[in-house]
């Protein structure tokens, strides 16, 4: 197993390197295996694509990062992937860009999607916890992070929770005052 790992971080390592000398679609597995040493068949051996490297990088690299909280907070949960993405912005604001299938993009909204609903049954219960909620409230988190990441302007991670959180507060006030709104029948 500790083979295994290793072999998959070398890999790791390789594809990190190339992307910052070419676009990610560009970079082909034959390139990622000549960086690190390997074969072909060794990196099939772990790994479907270069697509399925990222996603084990990003949950091996982010589950080390989310360590520190074990609370379940959810706000320390976004912390820590504020943080690991900011340690690996130059990374991720390339891979963000790539789109198609498999992309690391398609993979993380899908992430955030299921672990929203997760959080909501949780909380709320499952009657009132639709789709339709769901996917809203992940796209807002995903897009928020999207941009953070490909934005020029260099805001930290604890800027942007901050910032973030802020945003999550100020949609809470609209919807009470819009809510009220509704029941007086003004639009």
């Amino acid at each position: 197993m500790a083979d295994s790992r290793i072999t998959k971080a070398a890999f790791a390592e390789a594809v990190k390197k190339l992307v910052n000398d070419k676009p990610f679609e560009k970079i082909s597995v034959g390139e990622i295996c000549e960086l690190c040493g390997m074969n072909r068949k060794s990196f099939y051996y772990h790994f479907h694509d270069k697509y399925e490297l990222v996603i084990w990088m990003f949950e091996t690299e982010f589950r080390e990062c989310a360590k520190e909280y074990t609370d379940g907070n959810l706000w320390h949960t976004v912390s820590s992937l504020c943080k690991y993405f900011y340690r690996n912005k130059a990374f991720y604001k390339k891979i963000l860009l790539v789109g198609g299938q498999n992309c690391f993009a398609e993979y993380f909204s899908n992430l955030c999607k299921g672990r929203f609903k997760e959080r909501m049954r949780e909380r709320l219960g499952s009657i009132i916890v639709t789709e339709k909620n769901v996917t809203l409230y992940a796209n807002f988190f995903v897009y928020s992070i999207y941009t953070w990441i490909t934005d020029e302007n260099e805001r930290d991670d604890v800027e942007f929770v901050k910032d973030l959180k802020n945003s999550v507060l100020f949609g809470a006030e609209l919807a009470k005052m819009f809510s009220s709104a509704d029941q007086k029948q003004i639009y």
